[in-house]
């Protein structure tokens, strides 16, 4: 019994897996635009910088009323 159970299992996760990996939408293109054409996908800058909400100076990361900002020059 346990071992009819894990075939039919196993038979449903090869099912699954071939399912996800034959899926073109996934595989082909995973940035679109807002009709649904392919695009080329553009990552988002890394704000390394931060500044106080108050003082509007550059600050250290991770502190109270902290917001991160692109570099100076962007």
């Amino acid at each position: 019994m346990n071992t009819r159970l894990t075939l039919v299992f196993a038979t449903i996760l090869a099912f699954v897996g071939a399912a996800d990996v034959s899926s073109p939408s996934s595989a082909a293109a995973p940035c679109r635009d807002r009709l649904g054409q392919p695009i080329k996908c553009v990552q988002p800058m890394v704000l390394k910088y931060c500044r106080d909400t108050y003082t509007k100076e550059f600050a250290r990361c991770g502190g109270p009323h902290v917001e991160r900002v692109p570099p100076p020059g962007h």
